[in-house]
């Protein structure tokens, strides 16, 4: 479906579909807030089980320091260091 420039962005005005669809029923402090994004919650997601295989798949990557690869995994699951980010930029690159 094509929604033309202006109607998506009146004036560069942000949330205007908002406006026009639900926001009388929205509080004003909500309307008038800025844009925020979010992440995924990683930390919860490498707590569980299912990512284990996964992340024990990184200590074999074949171009990556594996001794490093163990220590920061290990490091992550006792909850000395949060490597959140670099484990997912591992996994990305390791994706198989």
């Amino acid at each position: 479906m094509f929604i033309n420039k202006q109607v998506k962005m009146k004036n560069y005005e942000r949330k205007t579909i908002l406006r026009n669809t639900i926001g009388n029923k929205l509080p004003k402090p909500l309307l008038m807030a800025p844009k925020k994004g979010f992440g995924p919650p990683l930390r919860e997601w490498f707590k569980g089980n299912s990512f284990s295989e996964k992340l024990n798949s990184l200590e074999t990557t074949p171009f990556l320091n594996n001794k490093v690869i163990r220590e920061i995994i290990q490091m992550k699951k006792f909850g000395k260091n949060d490597y959140r980010n670099f484990i997912l930029m591992l996994l990305i690159l390791n994706k198989k």
